[in-house]
């Protein structure tokens, strides 16, 4: 027997369907941590729930596990840290999450600083 990523896919899509129309929350969704990248995106889910601010906020245990890679493995492949931009982006959210834009700034070099804010003014 082999494995079918389409089918795979599809299972996942209509499951996560099934829980919005119990009412579950997007953030109930993302906590199982059940479901695939490519499935979460194809429901409109974020990537993420957390909301970054100046000052860095303080996460709980499940916001921790919700936006580290899975099994905790820390991957490299093809020039793209944990293999995946979407594990990459979420565990991104949760770190801006706790640190805050403060720190970040405070810790960015000058150049970067104003390769960030030349890209904010022409937002």
């Amino acid at each position: 027997m082999t494995w079918n990523y389409e089918e795979y896919l599809n299972n996942q899509i209509k499951e996560i369907q099934d829980l919005k129309r119990k009412g579950h929350t997007e953030r109930e969704i993302l906590d199982r941590n059940e479901f695939c990248f490519e499935a979460l995106k194809s429901c409109n889910l974020p990537i993420s729930y957390l909301i970054p601010k100046i000052e860095g906020q303080e996460m709980n245990l499940q916001e921790w596990d919700t936006h580290t890679s899975c099994e905790y493995k820390w991957e490299y492949c093809n020039g793209i840290p944990f293999g995946n931009t979407s594990e990459r982006d979420r565990v991104l959210i949760g770190l801006l999450y706790s640190m805050g834009f403060k720190h970040l700034l405070e810790i960015l070099p000058q150049e970067s600083k104003e390769e960030l804010f030349k890209l904010i003014k022409d937002i």
